[in-house]
């Protein structure tokens, strides 16, 4: 079963869990069974045409992500590893 990594900023998204196992096989699909466990979270991920939001990578089984649509049409193993990286700003 395919995981995924939750950054400890988009953790209170998801009842501060680290990690969620999902049921997908396109990284698309993981994204929309982590969103049905946790609605909210695939919009913290992609925007509204499943593009990455530029603040965030997605690494999948080690490989860094594009930020292209097509990514979510990717196919993952079912024991994909998928890790979403957020980058933090401050001042």
């Amino acid at each position: 079963m395919p995981i995924i990594k939750i950054p400890t900023v988009y953790r209170g998204h998801t009842r501060r869990e680290a990690s969620i196992d999902v049921e997908g096989e396109t990284l698309g699909a993981c994204l929309d069974a982590a969103e049905a466990a946790f609605p909210g979270f695939r919009a913290l991920i992609v925007d509204g045409n499943g593009m990455t939001h530029k603040f965030n990578k997605i690494v999948l089984d080690g490989e860094v992500l594009g930020r292209a649509q097509s990514i979510l049409d990717l196919k993952v193993s079912a024991n994909a590893q998928i890790e979403v990286l957020a980058a933090l700003a401050g001042g």
